[in-house]
């Protein structure tokens, strides 16, 4: 069999070994849930490689409020607001601080560790963020339409995992086992409990420029 051939066929069988994946997120009222990490795991199955990502500061907010990042990922933390923010952490996965800044940012931060990062800013108390550093074979959120898709899952058993920060701390344990073939897969989500809401945006123009 020619080379050109025998690429065909092996890309063709890898195709065949993988599929479609949703998850699908919805509310105790029926309504889809946006922003929640999802995690899909096969311990010592293939990953994709660590990269860059932003965690920006808008409006008194980080944006995004969830920021899921590979570890080894290093986050640039731009601000885009007309005032200063001094950044923090001290969670144990990741403990770092930026002195106070706007405008030009500092150096990007990398995340090295497992676990979830929770950010602060000195200067504004009710700001909040957080990373969530995974180590999962796929990860992503869900969309406005409460929907997390991978076009492509390899055939294997993974363990399922939803989280977020504003759901409800008696909410029943979302870890699922599922089994991904050939065929499209889809798991439906249906929260018991409240979510909350994100942070709201801070327009006061009051507030002090530092």
């Amino acid at each position: 069999m020619k080379r050109w051939a025998l690429c065909i066929v092996l890309l063709i069988a890898a195709q065949a070994m993988a599929a479609p994946f949703d998850v699908r997120v919805f509310d105790r009222d029926g309504r889809p849930v946006s922003g929640l990490v999802t995690t899909l795991n096969a311990p010592g199955g293939p990953a994709t490689a660590a990269t860059t990502a932003v965690m920006d500061q808008q409006d008194q907010r980080f944006v995004p409020f969830v920021l899921p990042v590979r570890v080894g990922t290093s986050v640039r933390f731009p601000n885009s607001d007309s005032v200063a923010h001094q950044v923090y952490s001290f969670s144990a996965p990741k403990r770092f601080e930026l002195g106070l800044y706007r405008g030009r940012p500092h150096p990007p931060v990398t995340f090295e560790k497992p676990g979830v990062v929770i950010l602060g800013c000195n200067i504004h108390d009710k700001m909040i963020g957080y990373v969530f550093v995974t180590e999962a074979t796929y990860f992503g959120k869900t969309d406005a339409k409460g929907v997390w898709h991978i076009d492509s899952v390899a055939n294997n058993r993974y363990e399922l995992d939803v989280w977020s920060p504003l759901l409800a701390r008696d909410e029943p344990s979302l870890k699922r086992t599922v089994d991904v073939g050939d065929a499209p897969s889809e798991i439906v989500i249906r929260l018991q409990k409240p979510v909350q809401q994100e942070p709201a945006p801070q327009t006061d123009r009051k507030v002090r420029d530092y």
